[in-house]
């Protein structure tokens, strides 16, 4: 049997670190597999071939983003490629300010891939969240960790709750969740 290759052993470190990032199907908020108003998970009864999906966002500094999305948001590392050195950085750190290369971030089931690149940025994300409770600890864990919150979480017209943030290259960064229960009324007394 043969040693693994460097890319197979970044995969299975990726897949340790941060485990599946796939939307499963029939997951209620994906709308995957849910029939009319939803997209269709199997075609012509084979299964999807494509199972996941995972944003690439094109950011001016890798090192600080990395920064930003690990110190500031809590997301863990789970690779990162140097373009200089055509090969992957064993540790997985920020590497060195304006350092080209792309990385693999990730919390919970969400993962990002950002990539070093010159040039205006400007791409909108949405987080997935259970529950308004949990929007509301992520709002202030990332609140005391410095991290600056352009829209505290609130209902939108469209019925999720949700926060928005920038990230160091000005992605919007949307995190919903359904809205907090509305509190039963109160019956009147007799």
């Amino acid at each position: 049997m043969s040693e693994p290759s460097q890319v197979e052993a970044m995969a299975d470190q990726e897949q340790a670190v941060l485990g599946h990032g796939a939307a499963v199907a029939g997951d209620a908020r994906s709308g995957i597999g849910q029939g009319a108003g939803g997209l269709a998970g199997d075609v012509a009864g084979v299964a999807e071939a494509i199972d996941g999906c995972r944003p690439n966002l094109l950011v001016s500094d890798l090192s600080a983003s990395l920064r930003f999305y690990a110190e500031g948001l809590g997301f863990r590392i789970g690779w990162r490629w140097s373009d200089r050195y055509s090969e992957f950085v064993p540790d997985g750190g920020y590497g060195e300010p304006g350092e080209p290369g792309t990385a693999l971030v990730g919390r919970g089931k969400a993962q990002l891939l950002l990539t070093q690149k010159a040039g205006a940025h400007s791409d909108w994300v949405h987080l997935d969240v259970h529950m308004a409770s949990q929007v509301d600890r992520l709002f202030e864990e990332w609140r005391a960790r410095g991290v600056r919150i352009s829209e505290a979480p609130v209902r939108r017209p469209w019925g999720m709750y949700e926060m928005r943030l920038f990230d160091p290259d000005g992605h919007v960064l949307r995190v919903s969740s359904p809205p907090h229960a509305e509190p039963e009324p109160l019956e009147p007394e007799l």
